[in-house]
């Protein structure tokens, strides 16, 4: 370490004004989180699953990499908390929503952005719909490469080459996709090695310090957590849902593109077992999926971090652009306006910014870091969007970096002098502050300016199926172990049953309802349109009569309240005496 490098008076006073404000950031997102537990529904879908992989660690270790085993580690560490099984994933997005904006904040100062610039990102991503994307793994992921990429950006070009490297690594166990981040990164890094070892002589020592950090991080990331190739067998399965949804949407077969997948699969593209056996058995079917995925990707990526003007659906998840117009096009027009000159404003600075680098100022090493790895992030996601679908969690990354780099841009326009003064800029993080503390909705009250300018909007309470058929079960009282007939393991894993289910799809042809159950010794039946439309059950005469009935000689039903599309049938062998009566909540 230099004399250069011992902060000064000074630079202890940024660095402390830096942390307060990191602080408030944190706050913000707290306020925007706050009370979400029990607004939205229990998860049934991948958080959930990840969540049942977290539970069974001990007996089952940890999945391959595309089961993402660094976010089924941080879900063991959530368990510790004590908070039930159902509210975890709200408490996963509610600490990564808090962490993300307040890490945007170090990027962008550790880029060369100023205080306001970083304040305005942070902010801007808790006023906007990006927080509220879900699954939430991606998010965990772009935290991990926003921090590794701000150490990166503060350190030398050989050693930020090492942070960038095991910051792809360490993301690829949260999300996959990564992998091919790091076939980007791996030559390109070895290139730029060779080329400071042949023109800064001087460098060679900070080269081979990086490789052997680079070498022995590796090694010791792949020894505890796996191979980062994995399998490769999740992506035909993410290829055939959103095949599917995209035949759906489009008019052309009518099942349940989530349930009926494979039969999509199996009717366009045989017995396909990977991507590259789709694309031998139908090359026209696959490019077709892909040019109506490039079609959806402006919409999804515009979406992303979409302004949050219309408050009425703050509690739902973020997964696809909503349909139907805007309920306020003129104000949703105005925010996207000018978020869009924002942006641009800021990309411009950026060029000018990277220019001067060119000359020789080294005051945008870190705007370059942060180039660098948007690079690094884009070619994934776009990949991903085009074969998969432009899902709104594979763009995450993208946009964060590219706000990142924004408002570090603006740093680099040219501007008066009066627009340097330190009081003045301080009193602009101050204005600043109070506006995002009286924008920023909280996701479950509002609790926000907005909310009183749009003749205060009742935030719409998304319905809780999931939730409210646990209680239902949990207040039966049942003892396990009781195998369920459902459409998920959700409902049985949050009751405390297990994540082993029987879904009704796997009753085999010709075999009626009722022999089906008792050979296969299942305890509870749910009773919801998907049980009650499956082909082998639709007709079956002993499940008409369930339905129609409260009780039969094997089960007896009892109702979800707020739920009538939903009964659960418990077999009266299981249930204790005080439970003899239909459930209904006090």
């Amino acid at each position: 370490m230099s004399a250069q490098d011992i902060p000064t008076g000074r630079s202890w006073r940024s660095l402390f004004f830096d942390a307060v404000l990191i602080v408030f950031v944190m706050g913000l997102g707290l306020k925007a989180s706050y009370g979400v537990f029990s607004a939205r529904d229990a998860d049934a879908g991948d958080e959930c699953s990840y969540l049942m992989a977290a539970s069974a660690l001990p007996k089952r270790g940890l999945p391959v990499v595309e089961g993402s085993p660094l976010y089924i580690l941080w879900y063991s560490l959530l368990l510790k908390t004590g908070v039930s099984l159902e509210n975890l994933p709200s408490l996963s997005w509610a600490i990564l929503i808090t962490l993300i904006p307040a890490a945007v904040f170090l990027l962008v100062r550790a880029s060369g952005g100023g205080r306001v610039a970083a304040l305005s990102a942070s902010g801007f991503l808790l006023v906007s719909s990006l927080v509220d994307i879900w699954p939430y793994p991606m998010h965990l992921a772009a935290l991990i490469l926003i921090l590794g990429t701000a150490l990166a950006a503060r350190l030398r070009p050989a050693l930020a080459t090492a942070a960038i490297g095991l910051s792809l690594l360490i993301a690829t166990y949260a999300r996959p996709e990564f992998l091919y981040s790091l076939y980007l990164f791996a030559p390109l890094a070895l290139l730029g090695g060779i080329w400071l070892i042949w023109r800064r002589p001087k460098a060679r020592l900070s080269v081979l310090l990086s490789g052997v950090v680079l070498a022995a991080g590796s090694t010791l990331i792949v020894w505890g957590l796996g191979s980062p190739k994995g399998k490769g067998d999740r992506s035909l399965a993410a290829f055939g849902q959103h095949y599917a949804l995209n035949k759906h949407t489009a008019g052309e077969r009518t099942e349940h593109p989530w349930i009926y997948w494979e039969t999509y699969i199996r009717d366009d593209f045989g017995e396909a077992k990977s991507l590259g056996d789709a694309w031998a058995n139908n090359r026209s079917a696959f490019l077709r999926h892909i040019q109506r995925n490039a079609g959806n990707l402006p919409t999804s990526l515009q979406a992303t971090a979409s302004p949050q003007i219309d408050l009425r659906l703050l509690r739902h998840h973020h997964v696809m652009p909503q349909p139907g117009p805007p309920k306020h096009p003129q104000t949703e027009g105005i925010a996207r306006k000018l978020v869009l000159v924002t942006f641009a404003l800021g990309l411009l600075g950026a060029v000018i910014g990277l220019r001067r680098h060119l000359f020789g100022s080294s005051d945008v090493r870190g705007l370059l870091v942060t180039v660098v790895m948007l690079g690094f992030v884009m070619a994934p996601a776009i990949a991903a969007s085009l074969i998969i679908y432009p899902r709104f969690h594979y763009l995450i990354p993208t946009v964060l970096f590219g706000v990142a780099i924004a408002a570090t841009g603006l740093h680099h326009l040219p501007k008066p002098a009066w627009m340097r003064n330190v009081t003045l800029n301080r009193l602009a993080v101050i204005a600043l502050g109070l506006v995002f503390v009286a924008v920023v909705p909280n996701r479950v009250h509002g609790w926000c300016l907005q909310s009183r300018l749009t003749t205060q909007e009742t935030i719409a309470a998304p319905p809780t199926p999931i939730r409210d058929s646990v209680q239902a079960i949990r207040a039966m009282k049942l003892q396990a172990p009781v195998l369920m007939m459902d459409n998920g393991a959700a409902r049985s894993f949050y009751a405390g049953f297990g994540d082993v289910y029987v879904h009704p799809l796997q009753v085999p042809p010709g075999e009626g309802f009722l022999p089906f159950v008792k050979r296969a010794n299942i305890g509870l039946v749910v009773l919801d349109p998907v049980t009650t439309t499956v082909p082998q059950l639709r007709d079956d005469p002993d499940l008409k009569a369930l339905v129609e009935r409260e009780e039969s000689d094997v089960f007896r039903v009892f109702r979800v309240e707020g739920h009538p599309e939903i009964r659960l049938a418990v077999r009266k062998d299981l249930l204790p005496p005080q439970s003899a009566n239909r459930y209904e909540r006090p």
